[in-house]
């Protein structure tokens, strides 16, 4: 849905000023044209109409499924690298220092405060801070060409987060252990 609203902002026309059934008009046509939705709607109407996948199809969807995430990061990856070879471009160092100290020690912090309030079970307070410290997503960089904005210094917040996490996540692993 934040991508919806990013998405009728930013593609707005200077001036314009859409209604309510307007943007309820794009709203569902954005959900409705989605392929993540399409997909859960179809497996959810597959499953209550009461199907089975025939064994070999489901073994060969399960293997295409498994490398459906690896390729993308992948391709995202070699985009990213791509970009900032042609552009020979680098990143305000500043920018980046806020960037990785607000994903790997704020984040990380707030997450941890907040389980500690609930009293929630060791475990799966270590394992939410954890996650809260995990690299930066690539979604970060497809915003960020999509709208044009701080393109490069993107694409290096997810190098350098996946560069710093490797020695980040060991060490919290040992400190909340």
């Amino acid at each position: 849905l934040g991508m919806l609203m990013l998405d009728i902002h930013f593609n707005a026309q200077p001036g314009e000023h859409k209604k309510r059934t307007g943007i309820a008009a794009t709203a569902t046509l954005f959900l409705v044209k989605n392929p993540v939705m399409i997909a859960t709607v179809s497996g959810f109407a597959f499953c209550l109409a009461g199907l089975k996948i025939p064994g070999p199809v489901y073994i060969c969807l399960d293997m295409l499924g498994a490398t459906v995430a690896p390729c993308a990061l992948v391709a995202l990856g070699f985009l990213v690298s791509l970009q900032l070879k042609e552009r020979g471009s680098f990143p305000e160092i500043s920018s980046q220092i806020i960037i990785n100290g607000l994903k790997f020690i704020i984040q990380p912090g707030l997450v941890w405060l907040l389980f500690q309030l609930l009293d929630t079970d060791p475990f799966w307070a270590t394992l939410g801070v954890l996650l809260a410290a995990t690299p930066s997503a690539n979604l970060s960089y497809i915003v960020s060409e999509k709208y044009n904005v701080e393109r490069i210094n993107s694409s290096w917040a997810i190098i350098s987060t996946v560069a710093a996490s490797m020695f980040v996540l060991p060490f919290l692993k040992f400190v909340l252990s």
